[in-house]
């Protein structure tokens, strides 16, 4: 179950796409690891980066869009907020069980195919606002 960086997923903006193509390879090491049996251990520290890395990427995101006066922001946040919440909780399932099928199919579901309908949809949306207004720039 590989999910890759193409250049289809490109919103226009240099470090939004340097961003989202380290969160994508993370997921899909994620999910990779899941597959080939990786101990808990090594999915925890996995989580942990995607943590952090997903405020980062999210607070620099929510940085350009009140810069730009973005009109979405507001939906562009709650859209965050899922992706968090699954975030959790798939750590939290984790934590709890063992990598199951369901585990596994919920991390490409919850995780990747959401991350990269998100792009596809809402971010190049953002990016081509912030292209036309000049703002390139995080």
């Amino acid at each position: 179950m590989t999910t890759t960086w193409s250049n289809s997923l490109k919103t226009g903006l240099e470090w939004q796409d340097a961003q989202h193509r380290e969160l994508i390879d993370e997921m899909d090491l994620l999910l990779n690891s899941m597959e080939t049996g990786a101990s808990r251990e090594a999915l925890v520290e996995i989580f942990y980066f995607l943590d952090s890395y997903v405020i980062h990427h999210f607070g620099e995101e929510k940085t350009a869009m009140e810069k730009a006066r973005y009109p979405e922001l507001g939906l562009h946040l709650l859209e965050h907020t899922i992706f968090i919440t699954s975030l959790v909780e798939l750590k939290s399932d984790l934590s709890k069980n063992d990598v199951s099928p369901e585990l596994k199919a919920k991390t490409k579901d919850q995780l990747i195919d959401w991350f990269v309908k998100h792009i596809g949809q809402v971010d190049k949306k953002l990016g081509a606002f912030l292209i036309t207004n000049g703002l390139e720039e995080a």
